[in-house]
């Protein structure tokens, strides 16, 4: 049986600016309330009562996830699942600090105030 993944884990083979950039993320996150990481073998997902969002550490960034109950008509979405009628996950790719943005910044609070 193999080890549970851990955070620390999944930066280990990173350049350490995607694991700040991953920090950034999550202390935006934390001004919102309680977030729980909760590594898997994949990625890093955050949780307020459900997860809101997930991070995957890549070698050139940060491939984040987050829910949403519309498709959001942006260039910056990399890929598009959609779970059920009233559900999409949504994928954007921070590559550096200014990724991080309001406009990231908004969905993802809106993921969180949807797994409360």
């Amino acid at each position: 049986m193999s080890a549970r993944p851990t955070v620390a884990a999944h930066f280990a083979k990173r350049p350490p600016e995607v694991r700040a950039l991953y920090d950034r993320v999550l202390a935006a996150a934390r001004k919102w309330g309680e977030v729980v990481e909760s590594p898997n073998q994949g990625s890093i997902h955050l949780v307020r009562e459900t997860v809101f969002a997930g991070a995957r550490p890549q070698r050139d960034g940060l491939l984040l996830s987050f829910k949403s109950t519309t498709d959001l008509d942006s260039p910056r979405i990399v890929k598009r699942e959609r779970p059920s009628a009233n559900r999409w996950y949504l994928y954007v790719k921070l590559t550096m600090p200014k990724d991080l943005d309001r406009e990231v910044l908004g969905w993802l609070a809106t993921s969180w105030e949807m797994s409360g």
